[in-house]
C-alpha cells in the first residue's frame, strides 16, 4: 500500500470532516445551518488542497485526449486545471454566500 503524503492525510481527513459536519447538521433541524457550512467548508479545503497537490507534484492528468504529462509542456499540463480552478472558484463564491 502507498504511503500518502501529509497533504493527502489532511485532505483525506477534512473530507470526512465535511461528511460528519453535514451529516450532524442535517440532524439538527432549526440549528443544522452552521453545521453544514462547516462541512462545506472542510470539503472546499479539501478540493483545493488535492487540486494543488497534483499541480505543484506533477502527476498525469486524464483528459479527453489521454493523459496528460508536465513533460507535454507547460501549457498542455496547465490546461486541464484552469477550468478545475474556475469550479472551484465558483464552489467558494457560493458557499461564502450562502
Amino acid at each position: 500500500m502507498a504511503k500518502l503524503k501529509l497533504t493527502d492525510k489532511i485532505a483525506l481527513a477534512a473530507f470526512i470532516a465535511g461528511i460528519a459536519f453535514i451529516g450532524v447538521g442535517m440532524a439538527l433541524i432549526d440549528a443544522g445551518h452552521l453545521w453544514i457550512k462547516a462541512g462545506i467548508g472542510t470539503w472546499l479545503l479539501a478540493y483545493w488542497l488535492v487540486l494543488i497537490e497534483n499541480y505543484a507534484s506533477g502527476r498525469p492528468v486524464q483528459t479527453r485526449g489521454g493523459v496528460t504529462r508536465r513533460e507535454d509542456g507547460r501549457w498542455a499540463y496547465t490546461a486541464p486545471f484552469v477550468p478545475l480552478a474556475v469550479m472551484g472558484l465558483v464552489a467558494v463564491i457560493i458557499a461564502v454566500t450562502f
